[in-house]
């Protein structure tokens, strides 16, 4: 087994062991079940189009790209219980974990 593959297969059974339900809806309408998603509120991220010390605080949604298959585009959703992210953003592509800006 190479290290990818057990990096896939760790990352996975930890989402899968604390990660939250989700249901994934792409920005072209596909539904996937059963996502698990971690969820981080006010989250302190630096502005992208100025140099300065000004902090947005913002919510991140951390999901495995395994489950999603391709990378959120905006609009996308995951819902959470009642409650429903939106994808704004990708933060960081690791090509396994996905950081989305969502609100």
């Amino acid at each position: 087994m190479n290290i990818e593959t057990i990096l896939n297969n760790a990352m996975t059974t930890l989402f899968n062991t604390v990660g939250e339900n989700a249901i994934y809806t792409s920005a072209t309408g596909t539904v996937i079940p059963d996502v698990k998603i971690w969820v981080q509120k006010d989250v302190e991220l630096q502005p992208f189009d100025f140099n300065g010390q000004a902090v947005e605080l913002k919510t991140v949604l951390e999901c495995l790209l395994s489950q999603v298959l391709i990378v959120p585009q905006r609009g996308a959703t995951f819902l959470v219980g009642s409650t429903t992210y939106t994808v704004q953003s990708v933060l960081a592509n690791d090509r396994r974990i996905l950081k989305l800006v969502v609100k």
